[in-house]
């Protein structure tokens, strides 16, 4: 994502950016995809796309090379995929093994160390990977956080949706697609608008108001069941894009294992309720059975 903007930006024009941004080509192909061919296509379909970009890169894009490059931060850049690793796998696989599981806490006590670790080293470095020292600027700890936010919201909700649109409202995967494209519609339309936010009321609160709207999409999607109309989804997803288009101005797997974590739970207690209704029916009809008269 920061390689893909960062070319984006320094290629296209402002008036074209939020174009170039949110066309929702992706969504809408991979559900082609899944549709009509093997599921697998909807990754061997990057392979291709991946390829073009190097060749008409290689040709188009402009060079934008750091005059004072300096040299990578190895340990670093280990440490920190480390941390992020375990992080990833601790997270996902909590779920199955329980939150309170001795290798999940042992894995976000390794995750501790590890960040403790990485912190420690980057300040000690000349040419750290992250200088985490910049953080103490109010500014930009609370951008960064928002962009988190912002990140992990919208990509739980492709997440979710996505399951939620095929499995309970029973869409094809193609129509799933089509039926996230508000989003990138919402982006399309907010990212001109925050650049107009900034210039009359400044980063701090077009922020603040980006929040707000992703605050309420979010609160739209979360009153979604299976009788819920796709409208309702529709326009809350447009707010989401417009939102996270100010805001803008790691997230399946944290939200995964809270969806899978209150799947679990919910299944279990619906299969125990339908198991006691059964188990008395089926009592009650032999009762009923043995008080019949013989003939």
């Amino acid at each position: 994502m920061p390689s893909t903007l960062s070319i984006l930006v320094d290629v296209f024009p402002r008036e074209e950016r939020a174009k170039a941004i949110g066309i929702p080509l992706g969504m809408v192909v991979g559900g082609w995809l899944l549709e009509n061919f093997w599921w697998g296509t909807a990754f061997l379909i990057n392979l291709p796309v991946v390829i073009g970009a190097l060749v008409f890169g290689r040709f188009l894009v402009p060079e934008s090379r750091d005059p004072e490059a300096r040299k990578i931060d190895l340990i670093g850049a280990t440490i920190s995929m480390f941390a992020l690793t375990v992080l990833i796998y601790t997270i996902i696989e909590a779920p199955e093994k329980g939150w309170l599981d001795p290798i999940t806490l042992a894995g976000f006590a390794l995750v501790a160390i590890a960040s403790a670790a990485f912190v420690r080293y980057e300040l000690g470095q000349e040419h750290p990977m992250l200088d985490v020292r910049v953080f103490k600027n109010a500014r930009l700890s609370s951008g960064s956080l928002a962009m988190a936010i912002m990140s992990m919201s919208m990509l739980a909700a492709m997440f979710l949706l996505t399951q939620y649109l095929q499995f309970v409202q029973g869409y094809s995967p193609l129509d799933t697609g089509i039926r996230l494209v508000p989003m990138a519609v919402g982006f399309m339309f907010g990212a001109p608008m925050s650049a107009m936010l900034v210039g009359r009321i400044g980063t701090k609160w077009t922020v603040t108001v980006g929040m707000l709207i992703l605050a309420a999409a979010v609160m739209g999607l979360s009153g979604l069941d299976v009788n819920t109309a796709y409208w309702v989804a529709g326009v809350s997803l447009f707010f989401f894009g417009m939102g996270g288009a100010n805001t803008m101005a790691l997230g399946i797997g944290i939200f995964g294992s809270i969806l899978n974590s209150l799947y679990a739970s919910n299944i279990t207690s619906a299969v125990v309720d339908l198991s006691s209704d059964g188990s008395a029916m089926a009592r009650n009809s032999i009762g009923a059975r043995s008080k019949r008269p013989r003939t």
